[in-house]
This record gives structure tokens, C-alpha cells and sequence, in this order.
């Protein structure tokens, strides 16, 4: 029982020694994971504040209007940034491009986009 006590810990040991390793090493990588990390974060929270509105309303809605909100909330962000990103033409501050694997600007995944 100790034994998975310690994994956690461990793990968070992990973490701040692999984030090291990838910034030195594959910082295009490091930076694509963090940005998808936080885009997944930012979507969850818009979800939960949709929620946390629907509950304050009192009055239950159908599954089918959830559906809608979770559809438009989880589509509307992606599509027209990952297809700039696989073009090369995604910009954040300035007119500097943010940089992505080689594989995330691959033919495949301009064909997709």
C-alpha cells in the first residue's frame, strides 16, 4: 500500500526533471504539449462554466441542448488554429511564428487540415 502511496510523489519528482530534459533538448515538442495541454484546460473550464450557469438556472435541460453547447465549445476553438499551424501561419504576440514539430506540419497533416 506504501508502494502506491509513493507513485504520486514520485511522478511529481518526474514532471519538473522531464519538462528540464525537453526544454534542452526538444523544445519544439516541450512547447506543442504545453500548448496542448493548456488549450484541453481552457476548453474544460468553458465546459464547466456553461454548467455551472445551466445549474444556477434552476430548470433541467435536455440532453440534447448540453450536447449542442459541448459541440460548439470543443469545435470552435481548433479547427481554424490547427489548420494555421499546419500552414506555418499561426501568430500569437507580435509577428513572430510559434514553432511545431515537424510531424504536426507534416503533408499528412496539412492534407487533414
Amino acid at each position: 500500500m506504501a508502494a502506491l502511496a509513493s507513485a504520486p510523489a514520485a511522478l511529481a519528482l518526474l514532471l519538473p526533471a522531464a519538462v528540464v530534459y525537453l526544454g534542452v533538448t526538444r523544445y519544439q515538442l516541450l512547447i506543442a504539449c504545453f500548448f496542448t495541454w493548456a488549450s484541453l484546460h481552457v476548453l474544460h473550464q468553458v465546459i464547466d462554466l456553461t454548467d455551472c450557469y445551466r445549474r444556477r438556472t434552476g430548470i433541467p435541460e435536455p440532453l440534447w441542448s448540453r450536447m449542442v453547447d459541448y459541440g460548439l465549445v470543443l469545435t470552435g476553438l481548433y479547427p481554424i488554429g490547427i489548420y494555421k499551424i499546419a500552414q506555418g501561419r499561426f501568430r500569437v504576440v507580435g509577428n513572430s511564428p510559434r514553432l511545431m514539430p515537424t510531424s504536426a506540419t507534416s503533408s499528412w497533416c496539412s492534407a487533414c487540415c
